[in-house]
């Protein structure tokens, strides 16, 4: 039967746990430690989880465990299904490698499985539209095969674009020097970052003045959409929903797509921007 494999990602998709439910996608959950805690993406809600990150924890993220991806891959395989598991950009963690080593494990136990780990090189809401169009595939009759072909073809045509708030973050994270993060969060400037074609995080452009930049990030993302006619817009927030949603609608009026799912900005991305980050995503012609 066509759709008898089932379609996997992770944690750091951010696509809200009730679509996930919906449509049987599990996630493999990335950890994060905040003091001397480690969890899972799912033990801390987003509310507490930014709560952390104002009150000035510096939070740290590490990928998924091989053994839980071993266990959910035989689970499944257990139920008779193949696997396709759409994971976190390999740019930006050792997921990917965990999958892949996970797959080859269960391989060895499970000779006549079939296991397809695709690297999506995407991250939050981005690596979420890449796996709400592979499952717009699967419902529509498409097989394995089919989607992850799909997978491969359309890996760079996801764009992604995220405007960061908190400079400290990024120069953390080695996006900026300590010089740029206090003289830019003095003048209030904005970074725009992108996912590039290695999957991994780039200052992309600067904008002085919130509105201006989530202005400046639309364009943008607008220009890199191009000629593909997508129907879904992606929005991750760290916590600053209201602007979110204003994002979206100036998106709308660029675009004409009506559809938008908005959402959580998870720990595995936030920890790097920071509270009041904002991402958008689309299919586009290119990234």
């Amino acid at each position: 039967m066509a759709n008898d494999y089932t379609l996997i990602t992770d944690s750091s998709c951010d696509l809200p746990p009730d679509y996930l439910r919906e449509n049987g996608i599990p996630d493999l959950q990335l950890y994060f430690t905040i003091g001397d805690v480690t969890r899972k993406c799912n033990e801390m809600t987003p509310e507490e989880f930014y709560r952390c990150i104002r009150g000035g924890d510096m939070p740290v993220t590490s990928q998924v465990n091989v053994e839980d991806a071993v266990e959910l891959f035989e689970e499944e395989i257990g139920k008779g299904r193949d696997i396709l598991y759409l994971a976190f950009s390999s740019g930006l963690s050792g997921t990917y490698n965990s999958g892949c080593v996970a797959a080859e494990l269960v391989r060895k136990k499970f000779p006549d499985c079939r296991i397809i780990v695709v690297d999506t090189l995407c991250a939050s809401m981005g690596q979420g539209l890449y796996v709400y169009e592979a499952q717009q595939m699967k419902a529509a009759g498409c097989s394995i095969d089919e989607v992850a072909q799909w997978a491969s073809d359309n890996v760079q045509r996801v764009a992604h674009y995220v405007l960061a708030d908190d400079l400290h973050h990024l120069h953390r994270g080695g996006r900026v020097s300590k010089t740029s993060a206090m003289v830019g969060q003095m003048l209030g400037i904005k970074p725009i970052i992108q996912v590039n074609r290695e999957g991994k995080l780039a200052v992309y452009d600067k904008v002085r003045g919130r509105k201006q930049a989530i202005s400046k990030c639309v364009e943008h993302l607008v220009e890199a959409v191009g000629d593909t006619k997508g129907d879904m817009i992606m929005i991750s927030h760290a916590d600053c929903e209201e602007d979110a949603r204003y994002a979206a609608e100036l998106i709308k009026k660029r675009t004409g797509i009506k559809n938008s799912m908005i959402y959580y900005m998870g720990p595995v991305i936030g920890a790097h921007t920071g509270a009041e980050a904002i991402g958008m995503f689309l299919m586009a012609d290119h990234r």
